[in-house]
């Protein structure tokens, strides 16, 4: 069975998968690209691609398949998700990703729902979980030095205190290189409003140098619309990756939110098993200086601050 026949199977078992309870995140990264500050929409290097910038997917041919889990203290959030793309079987890309996130913010049932009964909150818990089906198609021009790609999302709401809620949203993007080591692109996420706060539409440029098997470096900028503002929050995610030996890889990075109101630092590290073409990733995302959100108080203060991904894949 071919790599491409592969892909279709799950393809379509991503869409014929029972339906349970929903919802989704704005900016998901896989461990490798949340390592390097999320900054892989030009450059690509991970099944993050599909719904950042589809068209990082035809850049290197490859074919990639992967799973990751997430955790993050402070919203007791799981986050599990497997996707793969071919843009190895030709200059055409297809692939396809599945997450679903299960989380629970710090919550206060008195101050934050004022038409609960007081002696009814005991038991009450804003948990929610969310699933997001993402398929993507992009095409490289040119022996791939103009590339152009599209994402069509369908995501699923469920929330034991807000209403259940399905939409459809698109990305798209492009990139440039002209020269193999040096690109730049632009995206676009959710061009189609959703009326979501977590999944504000974004616009974002950015440029990236690439050596291939040693070194990768990337600067996005992102601008998040919101029908609220009148101007764009501008924030940046900045990143790189150094690979020694083909076999380790060490992985830093940097990014903003909401303009600059919540600061991140990423670090991660990454390990190839060659006759097995596997890569292994380990993943750390510190949130750095003030927290401008409410805390949960029964674990310590540094736990908030904290998260914590791993993943495999297999890329050929």
């Amino acid at each position: 069975m071919t790599s491409r026949a592969l892909l279709l199977g799950l393809l379509i078992a991503s869409f014929v998968a029972p339906a349970t309870t929903a919802q989704a995140q704005d900016d998901f990264f896989e461990p490798q690209a949340l390592a390097m500050g999320g900054a892989v929409r030009i450059l690509g290097g991970d099944a993050s691609s599909i719904h950042l910038n589809p068209a990082a997917m035809t850049v290197r041919p490859r074919y990639i398949a992967g799973m990751s889990y997430l955790f993050y203290g402070r919203e007791k959030s799981h986050t599990i998700a497997s996707g793969a793309y071919d843009s190895r079987t030709s200059a055409f890309a297809i692939g396809t990703k599945y997450t679903v996130w299960r989380f629970s913010p710090p919550f206060d049932a008195e101050d934050d729902l004022n038409w609960f009964p007081v002696e009814d909150t005991a038991g009450v818990q804003d948990q929610r979980t969310w699933h997001r089906w993402d398929v993507a198609a992009a095409y490289g021009l040119l022996s791939r030095r103009i590339n152009i790609g599209v994402t069509a999302r369908i995501v699923r709401q469920d929330s034991q205190l807000h209403p259940e809620r399905t939409f459809f949203t698109m990305d798209g993007g492009v990139s440039f290189f002209p020269h193999p080591r040096f690109g730049f692109g632009f995206s676009a996420q959710n061009f189609i409003p959703t009326k979501e706060d977590r999944f504000p539409t974004r616009l974002s440029p950015g440029l990236g140098l690439l050596i291939d098997d040693f070194l990768q470096l990337e600067a996005d900028a992102v601008f998040t619309i919101k029908p609220e503002q009148e101007k764009p929050d501008a924030d940046l995610h900045v990143g790189g990756e150094i690979t020694l030996f083909r076999t380790v890889s060490i992985r830093a990075g940097f990014y903003s939110e909401r303009q600059f109101t919540d600061t991140y630092a990423t670090w991660g590290l990454g390990l190839r098993v060659q006759r097995a073409k596997l890569k292994l990733h380990y993943t750390m995302r510190i949130e750095v200086g003030p927290m401008d959100h409410a805390l949960r108080d029964e674990i310590p203060e540094h736990r908030n601050r904290l998260l914590h991904g791993l993943g495999f894949d297999v890329t050929m």
